[in-house]
């Protein structure tokens, strides 16, 4: 049964019996959404996730939300540093545990730097890795689909990073003549970073004006440590070190000396300040005139030609372009010097303008990862001093009644090599005939067409699966846990971005920080992003489709049963239209499964506990909805540390579960990391009832 939270615009009902505070809050900014109908519910299993909470359900009149259908994103190892505009840096992991929002250097839409208010999460736990190596010897630790801001502002995963690539740069320096902080990025030209930041916020700063730091601490260049003034009452702050040496008599008597030696009592000043307000009145009367200016000035470049010529061959000229060949000039970001007038400029270009890549490698290791969520620009820069911005299941019963321990191995042995596992996809495009047919417009699934058909019949990372189990009907079962891969993520990513860029554009209610932006469903955007998500639940479903194509050949191969009876494949991940309390509307599943009256489902536990395939109840109340699996007790580098390796292999040894635990790492997926299954199952007694008991007999981990 549910529970019942009244602390938002429409009521949250709640199945989960301990859900994270997180988790919490992100349902609350669902059910605030202006377009939600009834309610909200939250299953059995449910825990935080992006934007709406793993598990959740939202039936939304007249629009679609991305973000409550579901997506993974690309994100770094914990120890990955972050500068921050307060002037310190941190790691992504302390961040994440101090919690709260702060600023980091972003770049709008024309590449100006700008603060980005931040939120940092923890999005992936066992996640593979990738290195990029870029010129200055920095290294970058993340997942393959992490995204880089090349230099002409697009992006770029780093798996697809190649050698001599260029990443947009943030440069930072402190040795400025007036003492602040000045930021370089992709054209080498210098800005101070509080002035950025504040037109970022106010607009530009008037002349008169100066940008002061209210904690007198000028490396904290946060907005709301900044405030403009006019010069004079700057100078005068009574919080200012500079005050009571400024009104001292021997600086007054400095200033006088100064002013005498650069000539400001001199007769020639004068006629100095005459020639200023000339040139002020030239350019007014240029501005205001063009027309007349122009034909004013015709024929003068050739005129003055000569006189140019002249001079450029001239003793004076020449004396002069030796000089500034063989001056010394020294660039104020890293402070090497070099001669000659081009110096600056080829270094800015060459060595400032950009960062190269160096190299990508693919790490035998896995971590948790982290990111950033960062409202309107959705990019940050990193300490390395770059810019950086579906799924389901299928059972199907065999004809076999029992499964020795060396036929189980012998056939996941067959799978490994039959199933390419995470990042691994096919070598060749085979299986292009088994594609499903694009119906309409689909040009993101368009633009990933050649790498999906590769992917076709391969297994997810992380909590993805293939299982063989007994089920209490006394058949041996083959189960799939596996969704529309990258294809799947990048179609979400796209139109979750096209949706953030037009609701800041139509001025919605919708906080930007919740990230639950959405498509009007009678916008054209709305239509391309319903058509092209139906094909990626369809490939998902081919996908998990092949896999068990090969789980039959590694069956017979080895038992030569040739008894299967159809599949049953369950998406939980999508968004449907549905009628539920007379009502037509657009319901989000994410993380959950459809559980209509009489409906066959898939709940799945861990390698040691058992699977259920369950009948549905047709509960209006969740929408007719259920949970997708058991939700993990702990995290996974707790589980690490906590579960007993020694205690976890005895007990899937004794079950006779040929199961992945191998060795300390593999705690991470040990039946001991999971929530009791049966615990789950009797929280939602009211959604399905169960059908067959699967119990684990052997397990491939993504």
């Amino acid at each position: 049964m549910f529970t019942v939270d009244m602390k938002a615009a429409k009521p949250i009902k709640i199945w989960a019996r301990d859900l994270e505070e997180g988790a919490l809050e992100q349902a609350r900014n669902v059910a605030n959404l202006p377009f939600v109908f009834q309610h909200v519910a939250i299953m059995a299993d449910g825990h935080q996730g992006y934007g709406m909470p793993i598990g959740g359900v939202l039936a939304a009149m007249g629009v679609v939300v991305p973000n409550a259908v579901g997506a993974d994103i690309g994100c770094f190892v914990g120890d990955t540093k972050i500068p921050l505009l307060d002037g310190t840096q941190s790691s992504l992991k302390d961040l994440h545990e101090k919690g709260g929002s702060f600023w980091v250097y972003s770049l709008d839409k024309d590449l100006r730097l700008v603060p980005g208010k931040a939120v940092a999460v923890k999005t992936r736990e066992n996640a593979p890795l990738v290195k990029v190596t870029i010129s200055g010897g920095e290294e970058i630790v993340c997942t393959p689909d992490q995204r880089f801001m090349m230099k002409d502002g697009a992006y770029q995963e780093a798996h697809d990073l190649a050698e001599m690539d260029s990443l947009m740069p943030l440069y930072r320096t402190y040795a400025t003549r007036d003492g602040y902080e000045a930021a370089i990025t992709r054209e080498g030209k210098s800005v101070r970073t509080h002035v950025a930041v504040a037109q970022a916020v106010g607009g530009p700063i008037l002349r008169g004006y100066a940008v002061h730091h209210k904690n007198e601490n000028r490396w904290d260049n946060r907005p709301e440590n900044l405030q403009v003034m006019s010069v004079r009452a700057h100078s005068q702050h009574p919080h200012s070190k500079k005050v009571a040496r400024l009104k001292s008599e021997e600086f007054k008597e400095h200033r006088l000396e100064v002013l005498r030696e650069r000539g400001f009592y001199s007769p020639d000043l004068a006629e100095k300040k005459k020639k200023a307000a000339a040139a002020k009145n030239i350019t007014k009367y240029m501005r205001e005139n063009p027309e007349h200016f122009a034909a004013a000035v015709v024929g003068n470049g050739e005129r003055g030609k000569s006189f140019l010529v002249g001079y450029n061959t001239s003793e004076a000229g020449r004396s002069k372009s030796r000089e500034i060949g063989r001056g010394l000039y020294t660039c104020n970001v890293c402070g090497e010097s070099g001669r000659g007038g081009f110096f600056l400029g080829r270094h800015m270009k060459f060595k400032h303008g950009n960062h190269k890549v160096v190299k990508v490698e693919h790490l035998d290791r896995t971590e948790d990862v982290y990111c950033l969520r960062v409202e309107e620009h959705h990019n940050f820069a990193i300490s390395a001093g770059v810019f950086v911005h579906n799924c389901g299941m299928c059972a199907m019963q065999t004809g076999l009644h029992e499964l020795p321990v060396e036929d189980r191995k012998a056939i996941m042995a067959i799978i490994r090599r039959k199933v390419p596992v995470g990042f691994s996809h096919h070598e060749d495009a085979s299986r292009e005939p088994l594609m499903p047919a694009t119906v309409g417009s689909c040009p993101q699934v368009d633009r990933q067409y050649f790498n999906a058909i590769r992917q076709l019949g391969t297994l997810g990372g992380g909590n993805h699966f293939i299982e063989l189990q007994l089920g209490s009907d006394g058949h041996v079962w083959a189960m799939v846990h596996s969704g529309s891969r990258n294809l799947g993520y990048k179609v979400a990513e796209y139109y979750n971005n096209l949706a953030v860029t037009l609701n800041a554009r139509w001025r919605s209610v919708v906080p930007k920080e919740h990230e639950l932006a959405f498509l009007p469903l009678d916008t054209d955007e709305a239509q391309a992003y319903l058509r092209e998500m139906r094909y990626c639940v369809q490939f998902a479903q081919a996908n998990r489709a092949q896999i068990m194509v090969c789980i039959k050949e590694a069956i017979a191969e080895v038992t030569h049963c040739e008894i299967f009876e159809s599949t049953l494949d369950v998406a939980h991940n999508y968004a449907a239209m549905e009628n539920h309390f007379g009502e037509n509307v657009l319901v989000h599943r994410k993380g959950a499964t459809r559980a209509r009256d009489g409906e066959l489902g898939i709940i799945p536990g861990s390698q040691g506990t058992a699977s259920y395939i369950v009948k549905g109840l047709g509960n209006p109340v969740s929408f007719m909805s259920c949970s997708h699996g058991a939700g993990r007790r702990m995290g996974r580098k707790e589980a690490v540390r906590s579960l007993d390796l020694a205690a976890e292999q005895k007990q899937l040894d004794e079950l006779g579960v040929v199961h992945s635990v191998r060795n300390v790492t593999d705690l991470d997926e040990a039946p001991g990391a999971y929530k009791d299954i049966d615990k789950v199952m009797a929280a939602q007694e009211d959604l399905v009832t169960i059908h067959t008991r699967l119990t684990p007999l052997a397990v491939v981990k993504g």
